[in-house]
């Protein structure tokens, strides 16, 4: 039991005098023993919390201070395993918008219009595309892939701008005001590949060096493009769209 009229540099050397004998003699736990143990320890705290050395149980009763304990490692590692853990799936389910990363490293939204998913706009925006300039639909999934993989917002070093890839110089002349927009995209590029095939007698090698490396560049060069880029974006377009030589 404490005495209120005790200070509590007293009661905390009664209190140790207690612990010296109870060594002699373990009890068992809850008992007496880990009562006083207890408040020993308050006491201390009481002291390093800059009370002064004359201050009483009754003092401290009536305005007691309280001691912070850390918590257990084993109480922060339940925590841990409760915490709610945020899957690749979970994620999707939060944010259904697909995303598409340019190469600054900045994320932006793609918006398809009405019920059609991005994938189902830029098919429609092919089809069109290929009707309104009369080329295959897969030269021009060709020519996508080989650009940007179809990535809405794909940007190139030279900053070349979304799914066909289209020069802000070029688009301009085409009319295309948001090379990140599907249907401007894929109508300006596809209008541009139909110029190209158009200016040299629908060779498709060449129309393609020309959309790669710019048509002053085929014309240059006879049509026989030295860059080893160039000779590799030919190939890799007729490989994805199936249009062999």
């Amino acid at each position: 039991m404490l005495e209120k009229n005790l200070i509590v540099s007293q009661q905390i050397g009664r209190q140790k005098t207690a612990e010296r004998l109870a060594q002699e003699r373990p009890l068992s736990r809850g008992s007496e023993r880990s009562r006083n143990l207890s408040f020993s320890g308050i006491f201390r705290a009481c002291l390093e919390e800059g009370k002064k050395t004359g201050l009483t149980a009754q003092d401290y009763l009536s305005n007691p201070v309280i001691v912070r304990s850390a918590p257990s490692s084993g109480a922060f590692q339940r925590r841990i395993e409760r915490s709610p853990v945020k899957t690749i799936e979970s994620a999707k389910k939060l944010d259904p918008q697909p995303t598409d990363v340019s190469p600054k490293g900045k994320q932006k939204e793609v918006k398809a219009s009405g019920k059609d998913t991005v994938s189902q706009k830029i098919e429609k925006s092919i089809q069109n595309a290929a009707q309104k300039y009369s080329l295959p639909p897969e030269l021009i999934r060709g020519v996508i892939q080989a650009e940007s993989s179809f990535r809405v917002h794909a940007i190139s070093s030279a900053g070349a701008r979304g799914l066909m890839q289209l020069m802000p110089a070029t688009a301009s002349s085409l009319g295309v005001e948001d090379p990140f927009d599907i249907d401007q995209n894929i109508d300006g590029g596809s209008r541009y590949l139909r110029s190209m095939l158009d200016r040299f007698g629908n060779d498709l090698n060449k129309a393609l060096a020309a959309y790669n490396a710019g048509p002053g560049t085929v014309e240059r060069y006879n049509g026989s493009v030295p860059y080893q880029e160039t000779r590799n974006y030919v190939k890799r377009v007729r490989e994805y769209s199936q249009m062999t030589a």
